[in-house]
């Protein structure tokens, strides 16, 4: 699918964007070959970008290839997303191909709802996913939807709490409203055991929250292999040049053996 794939990928910009009149009749032209393509491509990644290119047209068809890619849609409870494979890494999830799925959804369409946390799952501790490229449209995919949970009403305070026999905490943020919704709050904790933790809401509103926990694991892997030198002195001497008149100079073999640890 390299040439519909490419096209698709060409054509988002001049949607996005908005079709300038001088390119109308191109832009027309492309759409109806992604059209042509929904029947005949069954790569994930490829019906994505056509599904997206379809919705930002305007064309009725954007349903029928949304119908087909949803058919190789993996669940999960609570959540939807895309795979792709790799002869390196098998089977993984996709955040690009669900973004651009995501994206393809229209605003009273609820079913965006699961492959919206289909892509968060995916989110790294640090704010972003695994590649540039899964970052910059994983994170324009989730900014997008993200703004159908907004309210001029919102108000929710949200908690947390641990309660263990060596820690115990409470924290209660400010309350999210739609003057500081897009402020990341983050509260550090250092845990000695273990506990139990929960998270409380009240009010009206929207929040994603990210529980993330780090901790350091004992090592007790064997090396795969061990390695033996053994330095042996020949008698003979060979002429060289010396590098000082004052350094000694000798020959001498290194004999390297190696076997599997046990």
């Amino acid at each position: 699918d390299g040439d519909v794939a490419i096209t698709a990928y060409t054509l988002i910009p001049f949607l996005e964007g908005g079709v300038i009149a001088k390119y109308s009749v191109l832009v027309n032209k492309a759409l109806d070959t992604l059209e042509a393509e929904i029947p005949l491509s069954s790569n994930h990644h490829t019906l994505s970008l056509i599904a997206y290119n379809l919705f930002l047209a305007g064309r009725p068809s954007a349903e029928e290839a949304m119908a087909k890619l949803e058919s190789f849609a993996k669940q999960e409870p609570g959540s939807t997303f895309w795979t792709t494979e790799s002869k390196y890494s098998g089977e993984k999830p996709s955040v690009e191909i669900s973004s651009y799925a995501l994206m393809s959804y229209s605003r009273d369409n609820e079913d965006f709802l699961p492959v919206f946390r289909g892509i968060m799952s995916q989110l790294s501790a640090t704010g972003g996913f695994k590649s540039t490229q899964d970052t910059v449209i994983g994170l324009q995919a989730i900014s997008q939807r993200a703004s159908f949970f907004v309210s001029p009403e919102d108000n929710l305070e949200i908690g947390a709490m641990l309660d263990s026999e060596t820690d115990s905490f409470s924290w209660v943020p400010e309350p999210l409203t739609p003057a500081n919704a897009n402020v990341v709050q983050i509260k550090n904790i250092e845990l000695s055991g273990e506990g139990l933790f929960g998270i409380s809401s009240s009010g009206k509103g929207t929040a994603m929250i990210q529980v993330i926990i780090h901790y350091n694991t004992e090592d007790t892997s064997n090396d795969p292999f061990e390695v033996d030198f053994l330095f042996t002195e020949v008698a003979e001497k060979r002429k060289r040049k010396r590098r000082s008149a004052d350094t000694p100079d000798s020959d001498f073999c290194i004999q390297v053996t190696t076997k599997a640890a046990d």
